[in-house]
């Protein structure tokens, strides 16, 4: 399986932390893209930092828009997953 794991600067990086925790990135390949805004986050709401298992390819936007173009639109590219990780606050008329 390719998945992608993408964090935005939102609350809710304990799901972020339980997704990377089940994902075995040596029998899947796995990219993470952190925002501009999630590594704040994470340093509000995981105290040891997110940990990233070994073997998962790490991207920031400005990487992951290269990556974007010149690997991950192939047609010979398929994706199993794409997981955007987002929570709404319990403020956002969406909760």
């Amino acid at each position: 399986m390719r998945l992608v794991v993408a964090i935005t600067g939102a609350t809710g990086m304990l799901y972020a932390q339980r997704l990377l925790d089940h994902v075995d990135p040596h029998q899947h390949e796995v990219h993470l893209v952190l925002s501009r805004y999630a590594p704040q986050v994470i340093a509000e709401e995981l105290p040891g930092g997110l940990l990233v298992p070994e073997g998962v390819v790490t991207h920031n936007l400005k990487s992951m828009k290269r990556a974007l173009r010149e690997r991950f639109r192939t047609h010979s590219t398929r994706w199993s997953s794409f997981r955007v990780l987002w929570e709404p606050s319990a403020a956002s008329p969406m909760a």
